[in-house]
C-alpha cells in the first residue's frame, strides 16, 4: 500500500490526525473533502486548509475517475 485516501465525519478529528500522521510514514495521501464533514462549515474548511499543507485535497468523483484509470 503506497496511496491512502481519507474521509470521515469529523475533518478536524481522526480525518486530521491520520491525514498528518500517514505522509510521516512515507504514504502518499489524498483528503476527500466532499467525503468528510465538521460540526461546522468553518471549521471543516479551516481543517481543510490545514490539511492541504501535508494532503492533496480532491474531491469523490475525482478519487473515482483516478481509480477507474488504473
Amino acid at each position: 500500500i503506497e496511496n491512502l485516501l481519507f474521509a470521515g465525519i469529523v475533518t478536524n478529528g481522526g480525518v486530521a490526525s491520520t491525514g498528518r500522521e500517514a505522509p510521516v510514514r512515507d504514504f502518499d495521501t489524498a483528503i476527500l473533502h466532499d467525503g468528510c464533514a465538521s460540526f461546522s462549515e468553518k471549521t471543516h474548511q479551516s481543517a481543510l486548509e490545514d490539511l492541504s499543507t501535508v494532503s492533496t485535497l480532491i474531491s469523490c468523483e475525482e478519487a473515482l475517475q483516478k481509480l477507474e484509470q488504473e
